[in-house]
């Protein structure tokens, strides 16, 4: 049922998007709405779309290597000559180098691809924003988060959880593959709906808001960790645009006590998914502990973060001088 449900929800998305691009947008634009749109329609029918087709590569790999190349056709090539895109080059280059002497031909280019992918966007955004402006381009881009956002609001009404942790807690994520990924979409909802400025679209605040309490209910850690200073750093300048100069002392003080009294709250209540981070940081030196020396429990903290980490460190410290290099 949920899948007809997301069908139905992606057609209306794409009308919503079809309307947007044809009004007062421009081409970069319109490619960065579509692009993104098509990179959540696809993951949201993960079953189909994730399972290698062709030469190895998933509907969504080949989506992704689509849209790579017909933004490197549409984006000027003065885009990619600009100064400060010089550092994505020596990653770029880095990654290559690295592919070819640890001979991992296919995971190189898929890697090198979802940079090319970030980069094609990044380019096109940045020439909407030049051309119509920050608030128009933003405001318009939010039409391609429809399709998740709205998955997951089903997905809490009807009950469409996923079960993640050995704690008995839950994830809504609006029947997608993976919490990990899909609090990406959210945080990147709530990271746009930051840049926009304020009066430019109705409801900023009570959209923000909602936003930031469904990346609680993705309960994904690292995202809701990641979000709390944009969220603090959004109703602090919410309030302080509306205050006069001679009350900004006394009220931003009240406003920050009550961040705080907030933050302790919910770490209180989400203390037993946060138990691990305690758990991880009076154990560093598991960091540094060879992998096969991790019992069981040690390789469950964090949602095996540590013990992965300890596998790329060591793989690491007994590799030669090139490998290492690069």
């Amino acid at each position: 049922m949920f899948e007809a449900i997301k069908l139905l929800v992606g057609v209306v998305s794409l009308i919503m998007v079809y309307r947007t691009i044809t009004g007062n947008c421009n081409k970069y634009l319109a490619f960065a709405i579509c692009a993104i749109w098509l990179r959540y329609f696809l993951s949201a029918f993960h079953t189909i779309t994730y399972p290698p087709l062709v030469a190895g590569f998933s509907i969504n790999a080949l989506g992704s290597i689509g849209v790579a190349g017909l933004g490197l056709l549409l984006i000027p090539t003065a885009v990619f000559t600009l100064k400060k895109l010089f550092p994505f080059y020596i990653l770029f280059t880095a990654i290559a180098v690295s592919g070819f002497v640890n001979m991992q031909i296919p995971g190189t280019i898929n890697v090198l691809v979802k940079w090319c992918y970030f980069l094609v966007l990044a380019g096109a955004l940045f020439l909407s924003i030049r051309s119509q402006g920050q608030n128009e381009t933003f405001k318009k881009l939010l039409v391609a988060f429809t399709m998740p956002v709205v998955l997951q609001v089903l997905s809490v009404v009807l009950g469409q959880a996923k079960a993640t942790e050995a704690d008995g807690s839950a994830s809504y994520i609006g029947g997608y593959n993976h919490e990990a990924a899909f609090s990406m979409i959210i945080v990147s909802f709530i990271f746009v709906m930051g840049l926009i400025e304020r009066n430019t679209i109705r409801f900023r605040v009570s959209l923000f808001t909602l936003a930031v309490f469904l990346l609680v209910l993705v309960n994904y850690r690292t995202a809701i960790l990641t979000i709390l200073p944009i969220a603090a750093v959004f109703y602090f300048t919410l309030v302080e645009q509306r205050l006069k100069p001679s009350q900004k002392a006394p009220i931003l003080t009240v406003v920050t006590t009550l961040f705080i009294m907030v933050f302790f709250a919910l770490s209180l209540s989400m203390q037993e998914r946060f138990a691990d981070v305690g758990l991880m940081l009076s154990n560093l030196d598991l960091i540094v502990k060879a992998p096969m020396y991790f019992s069981d429990a040690e390789q469950d903290i964090m949602s095996a973060r540590v013990y992965i980490w300890s596998q790329y460190i060591n793989a690491f410290l007994n590799a030669d001088m090139v490998q290492q290099f690069f």
